[in-house]
């Protein structure tokens, strides 16, 4: 029953003859914006049926359809009638259309990873500073050692207090401590 619908203005305009549907190209090409209403009362409901099946979006179809229509306005005289019917040709637009659009988004999304992956690289850790820059290095080593390797550990390389508990064979609460300790005598030496 759909397919009769979208059909059904196609297979009128068609059985009327080639002579009809060549007089309604020279329509077309004199500019008559009738015969332009009449193209997209006769086509465009199988023109979105075809752009359905390639863009997805309902939204995108109808703005491929519109762009179809315009296409096929604007370039009217490139219709060649010996090639074949002039729904083919704007099969073939409609079609094309499609395509281009789905590559071009599938390029600009391509575009956009790429530029994503390279700032990536390029971008220096924010939680994870160079502490060699500021002079923190120094400072740390002017600690007592108790303090000094407890800050190497957790903030320089990483590990985590349970880990850095089990590594020096201390309490957890003792280096969460003297984690504390270091860091207040950190500040105040800063």
């Amino acid at each position: 029953m759909l397919a009769q619908v979208y059909i059904a203005p196609i297979q009128n305009l068609c059985h009327q003859g080639n002579s009809a549907e060549q007089e309604f190209v020279v329509r077309l090409k004199t500019g008559d914006r009738k015969a332009l209403a009449e193209l997209y009362d006769n086509y465009s409901a199988a023109l979105y049926g075809i752009i359905s099946r390639i863009v997805i979006v309902d939204e995108v179809a109808e703005d491929v359809l519109q762009e179809c229509f315009i296409k096929a306005w604007k370039h009217i005289d490139q219709y060649d009638p010996s090639k074949g019917r002039l729904f083919t040709w704007l099969v073939n637009i409609a079609r094309n259309s499609s395509i281009d659009y789905q590559r071009s988004t599938q390029r600009r999304k391509d575009r956009c990873q790429e530029k994503i992956e390279d700032n990536l690289h390029n971008l220096e850790p924010v939680h994870q500073p160079n502490h060699d820059r500021i002079g923190l290095a120094a400072l740390v080593s002017l600690l007592d050692c108790k303090y000094s390797v407890l800050i190497e550990l957790v903030y320089f390389r990483g590990f985590t207090h349970n880990e850095v508990a089990e590594l020096l064979k201390l309490p957890v609460g003792t280096v969460k401590t003297r984690v504390r300790k270091a860091v207040l005598l950190l500040r105040h030496m800063f």
